[in-house]
């Protein structure tokens, strides 16, 4: 009688883990039955739990002597399972699988075998999804014999019967474990008496139970794999954009709390937490297992763990602080990804040291401002604000190392020490002049090519959410936005049409007339459509509402705007994209589309444009 095929483990040193009970026996003497035909070198092992004492002692003879009349190798393992569950403080079921599995890698490790084979079968799969479905798992419960390295299952596709037939046929003994019988375990109880119930009422009932479980483990793993790549995973922290739908927000929360350690003991009210997360303001957050703590930040939720905040301050100068544990190297010249500064601007008294009450700071080409009211504006997560080394004198700060530096020490001409302020905290969002590739005319590079390109995909999946089993129209606001668009519209996964039109505002002034002018029409009609308006910049928010009024004079069904950049400073009335990249501060920028007097617009990144350039 053939129960599976033997094939898959032709030439391979098995190993069966060998309870006594039928299914085991049946296992073990299949193979044995073929291991010559196969060239399988067999071997057995048992776990002999210490729970049942001499009957438990009495199985373990019977193994012991089943395996020694027919020459096979055979491998004890013994434990205490009731003290391991104490110590462990999990109940004596959950103890004694985590320590089989144990005893299974131990021998994989050792090079005992090349695989374990276990003896679970169909019975045990549909008496497993029975359990699970009654307790309200989700679909990734479904998976009830998960996939784990050296573990094989030949039985999962093999019936009750055909064992029982197998063993008859064979006139094979075993051993009956008495705890099967008892039905005060819930385990016990559906396999007696609620399966052959639900069997005899609905013939086929098991086996359809299986077939959901298998169905649904491979609608879960296709779900997981479309999440896996909106979680961002980097120096022991994750990110996973607010924005997701539930079944893609929970796998991908779940996927970054793995990332960041926390594998087990988490629990469906902890992912029911992290999911309110969704609804609340920037800020909000939830303390979650092994002390990893989820929080709110704009558009994302951030999985992190906290680190202790050095407390002494410590003189500035040119030297590493990590040893002071501030994560800030001071060094002259310049350097890649650290802020340009005049060095012989600080005052003598600077300090480095970590946010305080009452700081004050004026940021490059800025009014001054409290530090708080600077970081707020600059949507800096409050914890990061708190975590970044500043240099200061007093409560005036000089610089927030990763972010900006104080106009007072920005390089000019009159600058003899140049130095450069490196944290690897943050990439900065700023690299001043002096950096090598910039281009001469730009006084400092505001928002990188990886910057950049980061933003316009996560507006892409952004897009793809909103409109997805819609067919809407992409417009592009010529010219300012032509790389944008161009970028943006690769980064959707929605089928969608293009149309460009030209709006101007500025031609070749540095700030915005106020007065838009529609210097290039639709090709297309947008009536009845859905339209994404894709803009390089909002400014005053003039253009906004004569484009928003454009398109729906013209029938547009829905108008939604994705800007690549806000000016909330130069606002003059109340007009706002529905998604921005970035937010800006009062500067003439160019690169990635945006010019002055048509030119820069190939630079591949957003740089403030000199003062010069234009006051010619």
């Amino acid at each position: 009688m053939k129960l599976f095929d033997v094939q898959p483990y032709a030439g391979k040193r098995v190993c069966v883990a060998l309870s006594g009970g039928r299914d085991s026996v049946a296992l073990l003497h299949f193979f044995f039955e073929n291991a010559v035909r196969y060239n399988i070198v067999l071997s057995a092992l048992t776990c002999e739990h210490g729970l049942r004492g001499k009957a438990s002692r009495a199985d373990l003879a019977f193994v012991e002597r089943f395996c020694r009349s027919r020459k096979i190798p055979l491998r004890v393992f013994r434990a205490d399972v009731a003290r391991l569950a104490a110590e462990q403080g999990v109940g004596v079921e959950e103890a004694g699988r985590n320590w089989r599995y144990a005893c299974f890698r131990r021998v994989l490790e050792e090079d005992g075998a090349d695989v374990i084979a276990t003896a679970h079968h169909r019975g045990d799969y549909a008496e497993t999804v029975l359990f699970r479905l009654a307790r309200g798992t989700s679909l990734a419960g479904m998976n009830a014999f998960p996939k784990r390295p050296g573990i094989v299952r030949p039985f999962l596709h093999v019936t009750r019967a055909a064992i029982d037939a197998y063993i008859e046929e064979n006139a094979l003994p075993y051993v009956e474990d008495e705890s099967n019988a008892d039905e005060r375990f819930t385990r016990n109880r559906l396999r007696r008496s609620v399966l052959p119930v639900l069997e005899e009422t609905i013939p086929g009932a098991a086996e359809h139970l299986v077939q959901f479980a298998e169905r649904a483990a491979a609608d879960e793993d296709y779900l997981s794999s479309l999440a896996r790549p909106y979680v961002t995973a980097e120096k022991g922290e994750a990110r996973v954009p607010v924005e997701l739908p539930a079944p893609l927000f929970l796998r991908a929360s779940l996927a970054a709390m793995k990332a960041c350690g926390v594998t087990q003991d988490y629990t469906a009210v902890n992912l029911q937490d992290v999911a309110r997360l969704q609804t609340l303001q920037s800020g909000r957050r939830i303390d979650l297992p092994k002390g990893l703590i989820a929080v709110r930040e704009q558009r994302d939720i951030v999985f992190f763990r906290p680190t202790a905040l050095p407390e002494r301050e410590v003189a500035f100068g040119l030297k590493d602080f990590s040893a002071d544990g501030y994560a800030l190297t001071v060094s002259a010249g310049d350097r890649r990804n650290a802020l340009a500064v005049d060095l012989d601007a600080f005052p003598k008294e600077c300090v480095v040291r970590t946010r305080r009450e009452g700081d004050v700071f004026t940021p490059f080409k800025g009014t001054q401002r409290t530090l708080k009211k600077f970081l707020t504006d600059r949507k800096i997560p409050a914890r990061l604000g708190h975590s970044l080394p500043l240099v200061a004198c007093g409560n005036v700060v000089y610089a927030v190392c990763g972010v900006e530096i104080s106009d007072a020490v920005r390089i000019t001409e009159r600058t003899v020490r140049r130095g450069a302020l490196f944290t690897p905290m943050r990439t900065p969002e700023t690299r001043y002049k002096g950096v090598v590739s910039m281009h001469p005319d730009c006084e400092r590079i505001l928002i990188t090519e990886e910057q950049l390109a980061a933003k316009v995909k996560e507006a892409g999946r952004w897009i793809t959410e909103h409109f997805r089993g819609k067919s809407p129209v992409a417009v592009c606001n010529l010219k300012g936005s032509f790389v944008f668009f161009s970028d943006l519209v690769r980064a959707t996964e929605v089928d969608l049409e293009t149309d460009f039109m030209a709006v101007s505002s500025y031609g070749s002034e540095t700030v915005s007339a106020g007065r838009p002018k529609i210097t290039r029409h639709l090709f297309s009609s947008v009536e009845g459509k859905d339209v994404i308006l894709v803009e390089d910049i909002v400014d005053t928010g003039r253009t906004l509402i004569t484009l928003r009024n454009f398109f729906k004079e013209r029938g547009a069904k829905s108008v939604t705007v994705v800007a690549l950049l806000d000016k909330p400073s130069r606002r003059v009335v109340d007009s706002h994209a529905d998604y921005t990249c970035f937010e800006v501060g009062d500067y003439f920028i160019v690169g990635y589309g945006l010019d002055y007097d048509e030119k820069y617009r190939n630079l591949p990144y957003i740089a403030v444009l000199k003062e010069s350039v234009y006051e010619k």
